[in-house]
């Protein structure tokens, strides 16, 4: 795998860390178990949206293990508020299972902009980059 060339400041919080690539992708890599509520998300938003200067960007999403998200976070992850910084989404996790839920609920609940499950990072960034 290629290692993203980082072009912003890394902003590292006990979960996660956030930055933008040259390509201008906006990283958020979760590292630990987590189980996201609103208000971790909405804070993960609030940088996401500095990271990008306010102006919708392609998102690369990379989840470990153990991460959730309780019934809020989903709902709420489905409005166009969450969603204000995005162009595309893409979502990375190594278990074949959670990439089979993801993509089950992707095509249930239709997000509000186009999102995909993937199973490496580099097959993820292509699609953004499309």
């Amino acid at each position: 795998m290629r290692e993203l060339e980082i072009k912003s400041e890394i902003i590292e919080l006990d979960y996660a860390r956030f930055y933008r690539t040259k390509k201008d992708v906006i990283v958020s890599e979760y590292t630990k178990p987590i189980k996201l509520d609103i208000e971790i998300s909405k804070e993960a938003n609030k940088i996401i949206g500095e990271l990008c200067n306010h102006k919708p960007s392609n998102q690369l999403f990379t989840a470990c293990i153990g991460m959730e998200a309780d019934r809020e976070t989903r709902k709420w992850g489905l409005t166009e508020e969450a969603s204000q910084y995005t162009l595309k989404s893409a979502i990375v996790c190594d278990s074949l299972a959670h990439r089979i839920i993801g993509n089950v609920l992707i095509n249930m609940k239709g997000f509000p902009r186009p999102t995909k499950m993937f199973a490496d990072i580099e097959t993820a960034v292509k699609w953004l980059n499309k």
